[in-house]
């Protein structure tokens, strides 16, 4: 027999709305580092998933279609080997609320808030999710 599976990480991804910033790591924790790590994610002011976070995670093979928008308060009383909060808003208000045996905390500009021409607000999506891919991997690669 070789040796027992590790146990995944837990990991809770918080920001304010739950429309891009934290669904793009939910769905790219939960695609690119499954063997280690499972991922969820919440808004304080859940919102729903933003149309054009799903289109530009596809746009890398990550189907994140079937994910929801939750209220952080759905996870009150559970524990989380970590929580990372992806917006200063959502920092301030949430390590109260959830408990993480760890937290961390890197502001990401949010991609839904922004206006104006179509294609460079998708920009903007594409640079998010990039960063975000890249920061993950450093961070929990």
């Amino acid at each position: 027999m070789g040796p027992m599976p590790r146990k995944k990480e837990t990991v809770l991804f918080i920001c304010t709305s739950n429309s891009a910033i934290s669904q793009m790591a939910e769905g790219l924790v939960n695609s690119l580092m499954k063997e280690r790590y499972e991922a969820k994610s919440a808004g304080t002011v859940a919102r729903k998933l933003d149309e054009r976070t799903v289109k530009v995670m596809k746009e890398i093979n990550i189907d994140i279609s079937k994910q929801t928008s939750n209220p952080v308060n759905d996870y009150f009383g559970m524990t989380f080997d970590l929580v990372i909060t992806l917006c200063d808003d959502a920092e301030e208000e949430c390590p109260f609320l959830i408990n993480g045996n760890d937290y961390i905390h890197k502001n990401f500009k949010d991609p839904s808030k922004l206006k104006g021409d179509d294609e460079k607000v998708m920009q903007e999506f594409r640079a998010a999710r990039d960063a975000l891919r890249a920061w993950l991997n450093g961070a929990l690669g």
